[in-house]
């Protein structure tokens, strides 16, 4: 393909039908999964965002990426060995840029609190390096039930044990996602999604090397998410391909100049094309 014709057919516009996901909130302009990350998504269009759930010592869901402190959250050591006061003492946004520095990680009922006027759903990434024990289960849907989020919310997780156990109420079941890195991931999880009703969340690439991936889970009843698409030129193809939902760090429908946004100030690169795991 010459640069000519590249450069004719490159969109400048989001694709309409295209359901887009803000990726642990504005992730591309806020310091990720944190209170103003998600109200900046919101305002910028998003009708529905991405974030990620783990635990503190003391059982609270608190909303962060990484295992442990020091990319995102300054200090040491695991969130797990940490109890929720302890974690409230370190910085959250300096990483990301020094006007950041009061954002704390927030719990998840905090994030509950603050997207309230969120118009589609929340897709919550439960981290599989973390102890789900009967009782934690419990506490997280008890949470999604007090702030009606339950209809509106979709469990997904790498380890597809985890997500199911958020649709095992047979009369009020949670809609469920499995997250996957590769094809063969999706070939073999496949005939469980199906039995499950479970949404695919898939790695952008693979779907871009085999568009048929989408034709399959459709042809299978089954919704499919691709993740994590920072490129117009990516998400018109995707959205040429019949994708249902695009998770994203920065293409946000009432972005000011979105064919160029802002950098990701300090984020490591690696870190934001990663997306869920």
């Amino acid at each position: 393909m010459t640069s000519e014709t590249q450069t004719a057919r490159e969109p400048s516009t989001l694709p309409p039908f295209v359901d887009v996901i803000a990726h642990r909130g504005y992730s591309a302009g806020a310091p990720e999964n944190t209170i103003i990350a998600f109200e900046r998504a919101i305002d910028l269009g998003a009708r529905s965002i991405e974030l990620d759930i783990q635990w503190t010592r003391d059982n609270v869901p608190v909303v962060t990426h990484d295992p442990s402190l020091g990319r995102t959250i300054a200090g040491t050591g695991r969130i797990a060995d940490l109890a929720w006061e302890e974690l409230q003492e370190c910085d959250a946004g300096s990483w990301f840029n020094a006007e950041f520095s009061d954002q704390r990680v927030p719990t998840f009922e905090q994030v509950l609190q603050n997207v309230q006027r969120l118009p589609g759903q929340l897709f919550l990434d439960l981290k599989p390096y973390c102890q789900w024990s009967d009782e934690r289960v419990k506490l997280l849907l008890d949470l999604i039930d007090r702030y009606h989020w339950r209809d509106r919310s979709v469990a997904c997780s790498f380890d597809p044990e985890i997500a199911d156990r958020f649709n095992a109420d047979i009369l009020h079941p949670m809609a469920i996602g499995y997250s996957l890195t590769s094809a063969e991931s999706f070939d073999e999880l496949l005939p469980r999604a199906i039995t499950a009703g479970a949404a695919l969340v898939c790695a952008y690439d693979i779907l871009l090397a085999d568009p048929d991936l989408i034709w399959e889970a459709h042809a299978a009843g089954l919704e499919i998410v691709a993740w994590t698409v920072d490129q117009l030129e990516d998400m018109q193809r995707l959205s040429d391909f019949g994708i249902d939902r695009v998770i994203t760090n920065r293409l946000l429908p009432k972005m000011a100049t979105i064919e160029d946004p802002e950098p990701c100030a300090s984020q490591p690169q690696s870190e934001a094309q990663n997306p869920t795991q």
